[in-house]
């Protein structure tokens, strides 16, 4: 079964399409497990060859994807990755492994004939919160920006065209309950993002930050 699709479209108006897959498996097929996949199409809707894994273990339980695509063609996709972890807990001053579930936010970059370029990278992987919902968007030379939710926050990072990492921005730290961010760049890569203040469930903040990094 596939849902949560997204779209990004290059100046020609041919386009991809990202997507989650589900697999059932296990006694009577009641086992879950989901993958990220992508999809190319020309202008005129005909698909370009087959879909594309994006992640590459369905142990990752990846879901959540969003598409950017700059005006060559060029892609990235970024998703939500539910891993298994282990830590090291005291009990009455006895350590043991722990084993937990937790939530990063990952990418993977695409050229613009559908072939990978790289594995899959961390987007946000250190934060002891939970990482979800990703929201992606491409500046004209390939640099991109990626907003999501750290906990109750809403974060940003901003990358080089090489997925290199150029900073990261706190865009709502207010204690409020912070949710669904979408990002969106202009050609010259400065960026607004918006998000659900779902404290109340009823606000729409806003935030223009430059590519440069500087809130405007």
């Amino acid at each position: 079964r596939e849902s949560e699709p997204a779209v990004a479209m290059e100046s020609n108006g041919d386009f991809a399409v990202s997507f989650t897959r589900e697999h059932n498996f296990g006694f009577l097929n009641l086992n879950v497990d989901k993958d990220v996949r992508v999809r190319r199409f020309t202008s005129a809707g005909n698909a370009l060859g087959g879909s594309i894994a994006v992640t590459t273990s369905n142990s990752e339980n990846a879901s959540d994807s969003d598409i950017g695509m700059d005006a060559n063609g060029d892609f990235v996709v970024t998703y939500t990755s539910e891993i298994t972890k282990t830590r090291t807990v005291n009990f009455f001053g006895v350590p043991f492994t722990q084993s937990f579930t937790d939530h990063d936010v990952r990418a993977r970059r695409f050229n613009s004939a559908g072939a990978a370029v790289g594995g899959t990278f961390g987007v946000d992987t250190t934060s002891s919160q939970f990482e979800d919902n990703p929201s992606i968007a491409m500046a004209d030379d390939g640099s991109f920006v990626i907003a999501y939710e750290n906990g109750n926050d809403i974060h940003l990072r901003q990358f080089t065209s090489n997925a290199g990492l150029r900073r990261t921005l706190s865009i709502a730290t207010s204690g409020r309950t912070e949710r669904n961010p979408d990002v969106d760049v202009d050609a010259d890569g400065d960026a607004v993002v918006v998000w659900q203040d779902a404290t109340n469930g009823t606000d729409i903040p806003i935030h223009v930050d430059a590519a440069s990094g500087g809130f405007v």
